[in-house]
C-alpha cells in the first residue's frame, strides 16, 4: 500500500437543498409561535399575526415540489410537515364536531354590508336567497328604519329590528329588549335579547375598529408602529367589553359581526376561551370573507355559547359588499 495514501474517512456533504428544507420549517414553527403566544402584544408580531398568510406557503410548495421532482425522500420527510403548518396558518379547517341531532334549527347571517354603497336591494336580495332567521349587519349607518322602508317591509314582514350605530339586528323572532354601548367614538356594541320558541338567546353585534390594512396604514398620520399599537389597544379594551357584556347575559350567546381579527393571536383566542368559533366547530375550508372579490382572510365571524350547537357554518358567495357574508345553521336548544 502506498505509504502516503489518505485513510482520514470521507466527510459526506450536507444536500444544500435539505438545509434550505430545515431552515423553512424552523421559520415556519417560529412564525405559529409568534402568531400565538406573542400575538397583539408587539407592533412587528401584531403585523405577522394580522397580514395574509398566503406567501409563507409559497417556499414550502416549491421545496415539497422539488423534492417530489427529485425523489428526495429526506426532502420529503422535512416539507410534508411544512406544508402541515402552513395549512394552519392559512386556517384551513376540518370540521371535527359531530352535528347535534336534535333541538330548533335557527339561521344566522352577518354581514358588513359596506354602506350599502352597492344598494340595499342588492344586500337584501342575497339575504332573502338564504332564508335567514336572525341577521347581523355592520357597516349600516345608511339602513333605513324596517316600517319605513318598502323593500325591507316586503323582504322580512313581521320581523324585528334592533339598531345602534352602525350595527343592526334583524329577527324573524320577537326581539324582547335592546341595549347599546358604546366602545369608541365610532363604533357601539349592541346586544338584543331574542325570544326563539320560548328559548331565550342573547345576540351581540360587533364591529372592531380596523387594525391594519393598506388603506388604513397608508392614511393614518405618524409611524405605522404607532398606529398598531393603538389600535391593538383599542381592540384589546372592545373585545374586553364585549366578553363582559356576554358574561352578563344569563342566556345562551350568540356574538356575531366584523372583528377584524384572523382566527389566531391573543384576541381570538381570549373569545374561543369562552366561547366556540362556528366556522371552526362545523365549517369546511378557510372560511375566508374578505376581501369579497379575491378572499384572502377570515375577519368575520359566529361565536356561540357551548349550549349551542352548530349544524354547518360557511361563507356566502356574494358581491354586494366588500365582505363576504357567513351563514350559520344553529340548534338552540339541542345538545352538542
Amino acid at each position: 500500500m502506498d505509504k502516503h495514501t489518505n485513510t482520514a474517512p470521507i466527510r459526506k456533504r450536507v444536500s444544500p437543498f435539505l438545509v434550505w428544507s430545515v431552515v423553512n420549517l424552523l421559520i415556519l414553527l417560529i412564525v405559529v409561535m409568534v402568531e400565538e403566544i406573542i400575538g397583539e402584544r408587539q407592533w412587528w408580531s401584531t403585523l405577522l399575526t394580522y397580514m395574509p398568510q398566503q406567501p409563507l406557503l409559497v417556499p414550502s410548495a416549491l421545496l415539497l415540489l422539488i423534492a417530489m421532482v427529485r425523489r428526495h425522500w429526506k426532502g420529503l420527510l422535512w416539507n410534508i410537515p411544512a406544508i402541515v403548518l402552513c395549512a394552519v396558518l392559512l386556517g384551513v379547517n376540518l370540521p371535527l364536531n359531530s352535528a347535534p341531532e336534535s333541538g330548533n334549527s335557527v339561521r344566522v347571517i352577518t354581514w358588513n354590508a359596506h354602506h350599502l354603497v352597492d344598494g340595499l336591494d342588492r344586500i337584501v336580495t342575497t339575504l332573502v336567497q338564504k332564508q335567514p332567521d336572525i341577521v347581523c349587519l355592520q357597516e349600516v349607518r345608511e339602513l333605513p328604519d324596517a316600517t319605513r322602508s318598502p323593500v325591507l317591509r316586503q323582504a322580512f314582514p313581521g320581523w324585528s329590528m334592533a339598531r345602534g350605530g352602525e350595527v343592526a339586528v334583524l329577527s324573524r323572532f320577537p326581539i324582547l329588549r335592546t341595549k347599546v354601548y358604546p366602545i369608541s367614538a365610532e363604533r357601539v356594541v349592541l346586544e338584543a335579547l331574542i325570544d326563539i320558541d320560548g328559548h331565550p338567546l342573547t345576540v351581540i353585534a360587533i364591529h372592531y375598529v380596523t387594525t391594519m390594512t393598506h388603506g388604513s396604514l397608508e392614511q393614518r398620520s405618524g409611524s405605522r408602529q404607532s398606529y398598531l399599537r393603538h389600535t391593538v389597544t383599542a381592540r384589546s379594551k372592545q373585545n374586553r367589553t364585549v366578553l363582559a357584556i356576554a358574561a352578563c347575559a344569563g342566556s345562551p350567546v350568540l356574538i356575531a359581526g366584523d372583528f377584524n381579527t384572523p382566527p389566531r393571536g391573543i384576541i381570538y383566542r381570549q373569545l374561543t376561551q369562552h366561547y366556540v368559533d362556528a366556522f371552526s366547530a362545523a365549517g369546511f375550508g378557510t372560511g375566508y370573507t374578505y376581501p369579497a372579490r379575491f378572499p384572502i382572510m377570515q375577519i368575520d365571524h359566529l361565536f356561540v355559547s357551548n349550549t349551542i350547537g352548530i349544524r354547518c357554518c360557511t361563507p356566502i358567495t356574494a358581491t354586494a359588499s366588500d365582505h363576504l357574508p357567513v351563514m350559520a345553521d344553529l340548534c338552540i336548544n339541542g345538545h352538542r
